[in-house]
């Protein structure tokens, strides 16, 4: 499973961890997304998607992301948009 990934629309997907070993920034999340953000919190509350808040109408649809949140999360009509960070729950604020 990816946890602690950014999962870009074109490119390596690497492991991500927060600046300060802590938590992530608002603007680091906003850099790895490209712009406001939007979080989806996983079934299980152990991860969560953070997206861009407008990625559906201005960046390219991401397969790789859309793929393990439709299993992860059994959602099917979601496709996700631009790059994608999945980030666990300590990581997050």
């Amino acid at each position: 499973m990816y946890l602690d990934t950014l999962i870009p629309v074109a490119g390596e997907i690497k492991d991500i961890k927060p600046s300060n070993g802590k938590r992530y920034t608002l603007e680091e999340m906003q850099e790895m997304v490209g712009g406001y953000i939007d979080i989806i919190p996983s079934a299980t509350g152990e991860f969560s998607y953070v997206v861009n808040d407008n990625g559906r109408y201005c960046k390219e649809f991401n397969p790789t992301a859309t793929m393990h949140f439709t299993l992860r999360s059994g959602y099917r009509e979601n496709p996700l948009f631009g790059n994608i960070a999945i980030i666990s729950k300590n990581y997050l604020r």
